[in-house]
């Protein structure tokens, strides 16, 4: 079994609650189609071989509803599925999962995942925390993050950067970028887009990719030179 396989089984692992949803394991009748959970996990397996070679992580806080929740994929929804908005990921065959007509769609996902487009990097994304939490037994609702499902993301953090060795890292809203700074990891801290922030969002994304395109270009003509 490969690195990434593995880390999916760990992720599998992870009990569900009354307010946190791991969809790479578990399904609910009416909101789930009967395999939605192993879809889901093969989503995200074609989604981390497709992007392990990324240069660039963006990392968010967790599996919103009506994005990850039923994509498996962070900051992803099943309309950007259905209508293979995005270039690099329209060649896989993921699968949406939710029981709905209408796909699902996330607006962090769009602007996101857009704004993604304007640059000629491959950018990989994930979650501090990638389940879904939610209010109690409100399946279809997203909740703030407490302090040790900040801390068992974490540890998935640092397992999932040892598969995919990012060369720079962009903390998406303000728990991404206190949990990288706590575990002393560098990052360039961007404004979450949901609430307002999306204007800021791709000012700091645009100043975050001239750094990294800068410090690359650098890099490469040392190495030419040399």
């Amino acid at each position: 079994m490969n690195e990434i396989k593995r880390f999916i089984e760990k992720l599998k692992n992870i009990p569900g609650s009354a307010d946190v949803f791991n969809q790479y394991r578990d399904n609910i009748p009416g909101l789930d189609i009967p395999q939605g959970a192993s879809i889901r996990s093969k989503n995200l397996e074609l989604y981390l071989n497709a992007m392990k070679d990324s240069p660039i992580l963006l990392l968010g806080e967790a599996a919103g509803y009506k994005g990850a929740r039923f994509s498996g994929v962070p900051m992803f929804s099943e309309r950007q599925i259905v209508e293979k908005e995005i270039p690099e990921l329209s060649h896989l065959p993921l699968k949406r999962t939710s029981t709905r007509t209408r796909p699902f769609s996330e607006p962090t996902a769009t602007i996101v995942r857009k704004a993604l487009r304007e640059y000629p990097v491959k950018v990989i994304i994930w979650n501090l925390f990638p389940l879904h939490p939610h209010k109690p037994h409100d399946y279809l609702s997203n909740r703030p993050l407490r302090k040790q499902e900040r801390i068992l993301g974490l540890e998935f953090l640092l397992e999932f950067l040892k598969i995919i060795k990012p060369e720079f890292i962009i903390a998406c809203g303000k728990i991404a970028e206190n949990a990288l700074r706590e575990a002393g990891i560098d990052a360039f801290p961007v404004r979450h887009p949901a609430n307002g922030g999306k204007r800021r969002f791709l000012e700091g994304l645009e100043e975050a990719m001239k750094i990294y395109l800068k410090k690359n270009a650098k890099m490469r003509s040392h190495k030419h030179h040399n």
